[in-house]
């Protein structure tokens, strides 16, 4: 019994030294038989499974499209631009002299809709109205001083036609004596009497003359300080006129004014103002303008008067009528652009009500295309990057119709929801209208 578990000890020992030797040898058989049955499963799922017959395949079939005769017509162009809105007429409102002021609006206030002649604001006035009636005075005096004078300057010319009669007669009565005294009846001395005289109404004559030219020079001084006097009054009268702010026109009225140090808030009573500080900037409502900036190749298109509509970005939705009132002369080299201005005008039913600098994007209505052929964008598909249109063609010996992709070019711009084409299809053409994602070149068509 001892020799039996002896034995079989010593053959288990030997079984544990080959069973290490044994295990790779198992596991490449196990790997090789795996491989061969996939690749024997995979051979019959390609070659082994059943085909259907080649009669049941599914075949092309037609495809119903709607289409139209193509046909060349004028067909209206838009130009696109965006620009700022800005008021038509501004004005700077201030002052050109300074001082108090004495009173102001009450209902003066940022953004305010104000009246034309509507009086905004007015200086004291106190010292120039005492000054215009110093002036008044003064014009009232030189005119009583210049009665004075013309009473006497019509004394002097009187007294200068007696005097002159005067000297008239003592000149006959001189000669007269003369006379005598060279025929010997009158003696010399009566002759020097008659000469004193004379002499004497000379004089007298003379001073009447100096007194007449004196009379003339006061009246002549009046006047003039009469009209220094109302000159300086009516430059008294101006500056008060002046000192009163009123609206040049109908506008709102706005606290933002050009300038290192705009005014924020509305002037006061007792507020001492500089000679021409800005008080505010008037903005006339009722109309409006707009520059924008219009491609070189699109100026051309466009004409003075030529409507567009403006969308303003500050009111959504809303859409303004207006007109190009001027067209640039000259392009900017960088941008390749000419500017275009619009005019927009409200009404008193329809106030544009907007505030100056709102941002608008605009639509001009250019002149049309004539003779064109245009397509609409739901007729073009693009195919490896081109745009293209499909059309109906028949070829020969065969009844069904078939759809043939045309390469297309077209102008650029805005053409009221579709293209003008300008190469690859030509007037009389049939053209795919709908189903453009079932059909491609050559596919077979049923037309409805």
């Amino acid at each position: 019994m001892n020799r039996r578990r002896a034995l079989k000890s010593s053959q288990g020992d030997r079984h544990r030294q080959n069973r290490p030797m044994q295990r790779p040898i198992l596991h490449g058989l196990i790997a090789v038989s795996c491989l061969g049955l996939g690749a024997a499963g995979a051979l019959w799922i390609v070659n082994g499974r059943p085909q259907p017959p080649e009669a049941d395949l599914p075949s092309p079939r037609a495809v119903s499209v709607d289409w139209t005769t193509l046909s060349a017509g004028e067909v209206p162009r838009r130009v696109a631009g965006t620009g700022t809105l800005r008021a038509a007429r501004q004005a700077r409102l201030a002052l050109e002299y300074g001082g108090r002021i004495a009173s102001v609006w009450p209902e003066l206030a940022d953004g305010i809709a104000v009246s034309g002649g509507t009086e905004l604001l007015s200086l004291d006035v106190g010292s120039l109205n005492l000054e215009i009636q110093a002036q008044q005075t003064t014009v009232e005096l030189a005119e009583i001083q210049g009665r004075g004078a013309l009473s006497d300057l019509e004394h002097a010319a009187a007294a200068v036609t007696i005097a002159g009669e005067r000297l008239q007669l003592l000149k006959d009565e001189e000669a007269r004596w003369k006379t005598l005294a060279a025929e010997g009846r009158a003696e010399r001395a009566r002759v020097d009497l008659a000469t004193q005289a004379r002499l004497t109404a000379s004089l007298g004559l003379e001073e009447a003359k100096r007194a007449e030219e004196s009379a003339r020079t006061r009246i002549e001084s009046a006047k003039k300080e009469v009209r220094l006097a109302q000159d300086r009054v009516a430059v008294l009268e101006d500056r008060r006129q002046r000192s009163v702010l009123r609206a040049p026109f109908d506008g709102r009225f706005s606290l933002s004014t050009a300038g290192p140090a705009p005014r924020r808030t509305v002037p006061e009573p007792g507020d001492v103002l500089a000679p021409l500080e800005p008080v505010g900037v008037l903005l006339d409502a009722a109309t409006m303008t707009l520059t924008c900036e219009v491609h070189e190749n699109d100026v051309g298109l466009l004409f003075v008067g030529a409507p567009a509509v403006v969308a303003p970005h500050s009111q959504p939705g809303r859409l303004l009528s207006g007109r190009v009132s001027a067209v640039g002369a000259q392009v900017e080299s960088a941008l390749r652009a000419v500017p275009v201005e619009l005019t927009l005008e409200g009404t008193a039913e329809k106030p544009l009500a907007l505030p100056a600098g709102s941002f608008a994007t605009v639509e001009i209505h250019a002149r049309p295309a004539r003779n064109a052929l245009f397509v609409e964008d739901g007729w073009i598909a693009y195919r490896s990057g081109r745009a293209v249109v499909f059309v109906i063609e028949a070829p020969d010996g065969s009844e069904a119709p078939i759809a043939r992709a045309r390469p297309i070019t077209f102008l650029d711009g805005i053409h009221s929801g579709g293209r003008i084409v300008t190469s690859g299809l030509s007037a009389g053409d049939r053209v795919i209208t709908g189903s453009l994602e079932l059909i491609g070149d050559g596919t077979e068509l049923i037309l409805r």
